[in-house]
């Protein structure tokens, strides 16, 4: 009977050889190999969750799946290269997508007014945002960003404009802009203000006719000179503490001017005649209290619009008491006089300052 042994030690030395072959190769290899695939494959997952992080459209939430789901299926390296940079471009896309969104909303909600309520803007928004979702590439959206900014203009533009030939009948009309400032104009001028601005601008306005209200304003003869009844004013506030003055109503009427009693109440002058000097007092609040009694010598005495004559004169003359002090009634809307009077009466940090329009 041969002997087998020499073959069997044979095949035994080659198992050994290749279990140690088999070994070596998948430590030293295959091992190596996979745990490398393996990290790439959890620096890409990490890498598309951070790209999709905060995009909420439906487009970008799929991608997000479909490219960690490819990922996490990957063979190699290159074909998770090559997912990520699909991942990266569809990211940027869907960025665009959103941020377009968003500006459409924001266009089409404004102040005052939202596209729940105003008809044009809630359908071009509709109308823009099934555009925004219909493209499909990064260089479509940003095409469409010129659009966008013309149409929500010409929505917000065609609204007002409807809501002037509502108030058509109104000589003037108040445009509220940002609950800041309140600007009296004719509905002709206010058409002109509203086709020269953009939505941005046109998102924080509105147009009203609303309430009139009177309120005092004191100011002094040497900062308003040529303020007078009848005329219009520019109101800005003035907080020293940050020197800042903003608008607060624009072509205000001022309404009458009351001057203080003993400045301009009493009148004294005097003439010479033959040698002899006649002299001459009157006190007008006296005058005004007499004529009101009845009395025919106190209507001798022409007191009607004195003050303002007193002051229209010494301005001709170029005199003036600079010091003198002034209440001016001025007419106001009523939101604006709220303000108006709280700053007159309670906040002494802020200041009233009229400046007449020309």
């Amino acid at each position: 009977m041969p002997d087998i042994r020499p073959v069997i030690g044979a095949a035994v030395f080659f198992l050994i050889i290749g279990i140690v072959g088999f070994f070596a190769y998948h430590f030293l290899l295959v091992k190596p190999r996979t745990e490398k695939l393996e990290t790439e494959k959890t620096s890409a997952l990490r890498e598309v969750g951070a790209l999709y992080t905060n995009l909420n459209t439906p487009q970008a939430i799929s991608a997000r799946q479909e490219y960690s789901s490819r990922i996490a299926s990957a063979k190699t390296a290159g074909e998770i290269q090559q997912i990520l940079a699909d991942a990266r471009s569809v990211a940027s896309r869907e960025r665009k997508r959103q941020e377009l969104l968003a500006r459409v909303d924001e266009a089409a909600n404004g102040m005052y007014h939202s596209s729940q309520d105003t008809p044009e803007l809630f359908y071009t928004a509709s109308i823009l945002k099934n555009q925004i979702n219909s493209k499909t590439t990064l260089a479509e959206l940003q095409a469409l960003e010129p659009t966008i900014n013309q149409e929500m203009t010409s929505a917000w533009r065609n609204y007002f404009s409807r809501r002037l030939e509502e108030l058509e009948n109104y000589k003037r009309v108040w445009l509220v802009v940002e609950g800041k400032s309140w600007l009296s104009m004719s509905p002709e001028n206010a058409a002109e203000y509203i086709q020269s601005k953009s939505w941005t601008d046109l998102r924080k306005l509105d147009i009203t006719s609303t309430t009139l209200v009177e309120v005092p304003v004191q100011d002094t003869f040497s900062r308003t000179p040529n303020v007078r009844p009848g005329k219009r004013v520019n109101i800005y506030l003035y907080d020293p503490s940050s020197k800042q003055i903003t608008l607060l109503v624009g072509n205000a009427r001022i309404l009458g001017a009351v001057y203080p009693q003993e400045v301009l109440s009493s009148i004294s002058w005097s003439y010479s005649s033959d040698a002899t000097t006649y002299s001459y007092t009157t006190d007008v609040w006296e005058t005004i209290k007499a004529r009101m009694a009845g009395s025919t010598q106190a209507a001798v005495v022409s007191i009607d619009n004195f003050a303002n004559k007193v002051i229209d004169s010494g301005l001709n003359a170029a005199l003036g008491m600079y010091q003198l002090p002034v209440i001016y009634r001025v007419e106001v809307p009523e939101e604006a006089g709220r303000i108006i009077v709280q700053c007159e009466l309670h906040e002494t940090s802020k200041d009233i300052i009229l400046i007449p329009v020309l």
